[in-house]
C-alpha cells in the first residue's frame, strides 16, 4: 500500500516527467531563437500557432500595463468598456510588470512551472485511484508521454484523394491535443488543467470529504481562466449521477450532494459576471465563438490513441469486475468528453484534449501488470516490452520533430512588419489602421488598438479585412475613405503600402502626418 496522497512525497518521476515534456515542447521556440531567418524575413518568437499566440501576448502586455483592471479587446478600435477577465493572462501580465519579461518570452517560460504543478497534481490524483506504487508510476508516464499511432498514416496522405487527405491532415493535427503531451504546447490549457485535476478529484472520488467551498471557488476561478475547461468539468460532474442512476448504482444522492450545490453556486456567480460582461457590445461580439460545427470524430480513436485504447478497454473491464469506487467517475469523464468533442453545435474540437488523461488513468494498472508478466518470460518478454513501450511512447518524438519543422517553415513574417510593430511599441498608445495580418501582430508589441487584427477577436473580421485590403490594393488611394476611417475610428497610426504614402500624406494633411518609410510599407504618425 502506498502512502496517502496527503503525506506522500512526490517521487523524482514527477519532476523528470515535467522536465521532459517542458524540454520537448520548448524545442520549436528554441529552434526559432537558434536559427537565422531568410533575408528580409523575421522569425516570430512563437513556438506554436502564431495567430493565437500573438493574441495571448497582446492581453498579457495589456495586463502588465494595467495590472488587475479588466481588459479591453485590442483587436478593434470600436468604443468599449473593459470587460475581459482573463485570469491567466492577468497573472502573467503582473509577473511581466514586476520582472520586465517580454510577454512572448513569459508565455513560453510559464509552461515550466505549470507542468511541474500539473504533474504533481496528477501524482496526488493517482494516490486516490491506486494502492500500488507501480500503478501510480505508469499512470504518471502514460499521462505525460503516451500517444497514438496516427503518425504511421501521415506518410500516406499523398496517396489519398485530395478531399480525404485534407480531412486527415486537419483531424490529426497535433494542436487539437489528441494526447496530454500534445496539449501541453498551450500554457493556457495547462493553467486550466491545474484547476481541472483537483476539481475532478474532489467531485469524482466517492470516498473524499465534501469540499463545497473549494469546489465553488475553484470552478468560479476556472471559468475565468479557461471557459472551455469549466464546461468540460460541468459536463463530467453532471453526467456522473445520471450514469449511476441509469445503472441503478447506489450513491446517486451522495454524488448529487457532493457536486451540484457548489457547482450551481459557482454557475450563478459566474453567470452574474458574464451578464455584466455581455452588456458591452465589443465583448458580446468577441465572445460568440462557442457555437459551431467543427467536430472530431470518435472513429479516429483506434489510431489517435492506439495501444492506449486497448489497454483502457481492458482497464474498464477490470474496474467493473472489481467494483472500483472511481468506476462511475472515470466513465463519466470519458463519456462526457466524447460527447462534447463529437458535438455538432459546440465546436467540439475545443474539448478533445481532456480525453487522453482519462484513458491513461484507466489503462495504467493493466500496463503495469502486463509489463510485470512479460518480465517473467525471458528472453522474448523483454523484446515484447520494448515493442509495447515503443508503440505507446514514440509519438512525442515525432510530434516534436514535426513542430520544429512547422515553426521554421511557417513562423516567419516580413522583417519590416516586426520593425513597424516594435516602432509602434515605442510610440504613445493609440488606434492603428493596418492590414489584418499586421494588425494581429501589432498588439503583441504595443499598447495600440487595431482596426482589424485577430480572426476571432475582431468583430466583423471578414468585412473589415476585405475593406482594408481593397483600400490598399487599389492603384489610387481613396482619400475620402481613408479620411473617414481616421475620423470615425480616432486613428493615430496608419500603415499602408509605400507606393500610396504620397497620396495618403495629402489626404491626411489636416492631421499633420509624419511618414516613417520601410522597404515596402510606410508608417504614418498622425496628430490626435
Amino acid at each position: 500500500m502506498s502512502d496517502t496522497p496527503q503525506t506522500a512525497k512526490a517521487p523524482w518521476h514527477v519532476w523528470v516527467a515535467a522536465a521532459l515534456v517542458a524540454v520537448l515542447r520548448a524545442l520549436p521556440f528554441c529552434a526559432l531563437r537558434w536559427s537565422d531567418p531568410p533575408p528580409g524575413r523575421a522569425f516570430l518568437q512563437v513556438g506554436y500557432i502564431p495567430k493565437d499566440w500573438l493574441q495571448y501576448a497582446a492581453f498579457v502586455r495589456q495586463a502588465a500595463a494595467h495590472l488587475a483592471a479588466p481588459m479591453q479587446n485590442p483587436f478593434t478600435t470600436d468604443a468599449q468598456g473593459g470587460r475581459f477577465l482573463l485570469l491567466y493572462h492577468q497573472v502573467l501580465g503582473t509577473l511581466c510588470a514586476v520582472t520586465g519579461l517580454d510577454p512572448l518570452l513569459a508565455l513560453e517560460l510559464s509552461r515550466i512551472p505549470l507542468l511541474c504543478l500539473f504533474f504533481w497534481l496528477v501524482w496526488r490524483l493517482t494516490g486516490r485511484l491506486f494502492a500500488q506504487h507501480d500503478h501510480r508510476l505508469w499512470a504518471l508516464w502514460l499521462v505525460a508521454l503516451s500517444g497514438g499511432l496516427e503518425f504511421l498514416l501521415q506518410p500516406t496522405f499523398g496517396l489519398w484523394p485530395p478531399d480525404v487527405a485534407n480531412v486527415l491532415r486537419e483531424d490529426f493535427w497535433a494542436m487539437f491535443g489528441w494526447s496530454t503531451f500534445e496539449a501541453a504546447y498551450n500554457p493556457l490549457w495547462l493553467a486550466g488543467l491545474c484547476l481541472v485535476v483537483p476539481l475532478l478529484q474532489a467531485a469524482l472520488d466517492p470516498q473524499a470529504p465534501r469540499r463545497h467551498a473549494w469546489m465553488a471557488a475553484g470552478f468560479f476561478l476556472l471559468y475565468f481562466v479557461h471557459p472551455y475547461s469549466a464546461m468540460a468539468v460541468l459536463a463530467i460532474v453532471l453526467l456522473q449521477p445520471v450514469l449511476m442512476a441509469l445503472l441503478a448504482a447506489p450513491g446517486v444522492r451522495a454524488a448529487l450532494l457532493r457536486t451540484w450545490p457548489p457547482i450551481l453556486l459557482a454557475l450563478v456567480l459566474a453567470g452574474s459576471v458574464s451578464l455584466w460582461q455581455l452588456r458591452d457590445p465589443v465583448y458580446r461580439a468577441s465572445s460568440g465563438g462557442l457555437l459551431g460545427v467543427r467536430i472530431l470524430t470518435v472513429f479516429w480513436y483506434p489510431l489517435t490513441f492506439g495501444v492506449l485504447l486497448l489497454l483502457a478497454a481492458r482497464g474498464w473491464q477490470r474496474m467493473a469486475l472489481q467494483q472500483h469506487p472511481w468506476r462511475f467517475g472515470l466513465a463519466s469523464w470519458t463519456l462526457a468528453i466524447l460527447l462534447l468533442h463529437s458535438s455538432p453545435v459546440l465546436n467540439g474540437y475545443h474539448f478533445l484534449y481532456f480525453q487522453h488523461m482519462s484513458l491513461a488513468l484507466v489503462a495504467a494498472p493493466v500496463l503495469a501488470d502486463l509489463v510485470a508478466q512479460l518480465r517473467s518470460r525471458p528472453p522474448f518478454g523483454r523484446l515484447a516490452i520494448g515493442l509495447l513501450l515503443a508503440t505507446l511512447f514514440s509519438a512525442p518524438l515525432v510530434v516534436t520533430v514535426q513542430a520544429i519543422g512547422e515553426a521554421l517553415r511557417e513562423h516567419k513574417v516580413p522583417a519590416e512588419s516586426v520593425a513597424i510593430a516594435q516602432r509602434l511599441g515605442q510610440e504613445p498608445p493609440g488606434n492603428a489602421l493596418t492590414t489584418a495580418g499586421l494588425g494581429n501582430l501589432v498588439p503583441a508589441f504595443s499598447q495600440d488598438h487595431v482596426y482589424v487584427g485577430h480572426w476571432f477577436m475582431t468583430p466583423r473580421y471578414e468585412e473589415r479585412a476585405d475593406e482594408v485590403e481593397h483600400l490598399f490594393a487599389a492603384d489610387h488611394l481613396d482619400g475620402a475613405h481613408l479620411q473617414a476611417l481616421v475620423r470615425t475610428q480616432h486613428l493615430r497610426y496608419v500603415v499602408l503600402p509605400r507606393r500610396l504614402a504620397g497620396e495618403a500624406l495629402r489626404a491626411l494633411a489636416p492631421w499633420s502626418p509624419v511618414e516613417v518609410p520601410y522597404d515596402t510599407m510606410s508608417l504614418l504618425l498622425l496628430k490626435p
